[in-house]
């Protein structure tokens, strides 16, 4: 969003101005996905999104409003011409109560991350990662549950947000950011990987299980949903299993045996 205002609203010199984007674990909330929400902007140089495996559909009362958001790349990441029409506000929108800045990227939608394409070359600039735990897990918590009791902490989760706070200084440096202090985590990033994959019952816990899999209820409600599409229909989504493609078999990523498919982006597992 940011990204699109300084494009949008800024001066020349503002709206030219590269933007580095590291996103960990977005989500939208339930209400409605707007479309500068699902659309990089022209100004996007880079995309690093991390997205957490185990936030599963409702097995939780609030995992619905989780549902993980994946923005389309913009031109230049994909090689293509980058320059786009910023979307006027209409009566119709007006009569919504849609707000301008809401509806900016309308029509400029451009190729769905999450749909099959084997012909498509990958993106440059644009990458998506999944790590094992809950969303909050991957962005600091270490609770054996991925709630939010401090007495829970778990030393086999702790892991996980180590893992994504030395990925974070790893980008941030890359793209010309100067840190004062050294990193606070002493352990290696092939460390922490193992011991992610070794020790890994608390993630299945978290998930609904080793396996994904549901004979009690319908419409995998065990899997996450994921979306790239604009709007205010919550149905709008995909289930992760089905565009990340398959899990390395070394690595412990329970799937589902629904599991089928594969956006043409490729997924990197932590």
């Amino acid at each position: 969003m940011a990204a699109w205002f300084l494009y949008a609203y800024g001066d020349e010199k503002t709206r030219n101005t590269p933007v580095n984007i590291l996103a960990i674990d977005p989500v939208p909330g339930p209400g409605t996905w707007w479309s500068i929400l699902t659309q990089l902007p022209p100004n996007v140089v880079n995309y690093v999104g991390i997205y957490s495996w185990d936030q599963s559909y409702n097995l939780n009362v609030q995992d619905h409003a989780f549902q993980a958001l994946v923005p389309r790349p913009n031109g230049r990441m994909r090689g293509e011409d980058n320059n786009i029409t910023i979307h006027s506000q209409s009566w119709l929108d007006w009569i919504k109560r849609y707000p301008g800045w809401g509806v900016m990227a309308n029509e400029v939608q451009q190729v769905d991350p999450l749909l099959p394409d084997e012909n498509r070359p990958q993106p440059k600039g644009y990458e998506l990662y999944t790590c094992r735990g809950r969303h909050s897990t991957i962005a600091g918590n270490t609770t054996a549950d991925g709630n939010y009791d401090p007495t829970n902490t778990s030393s086999t989760v702790a892991p996980v947000p180590e893992l994504i706070y030395k990925i974070a200084r790893g980008y941030l440096t890359e793209w010309g950011s100067r840190f004062s202090t050294p990193c606070a985590v002493e352990k290696g990033v092939l460390e922490l990987r193992q011991e992610i994959h070794t020790f890994h019952r608390e993630f299945d816990v978290m998930g609904g299980g080793a396996t994904r899999n549901s004979t009690s209820f319908p419409n995998r409600p065990y899997v996450r949903r994921i979306s790239s599409i604009w709007g205010r229909n919550p149905n709008d989504t995909y289930y992760m299993d089905d565009v990340v493609g398959d899990p390395p078999y070394k690595l412990s990523y329970p799937v589902t045996t629904e599991r089928k498919n594969k956006g043409w982006v490729d997924w990197k597992f932590l």
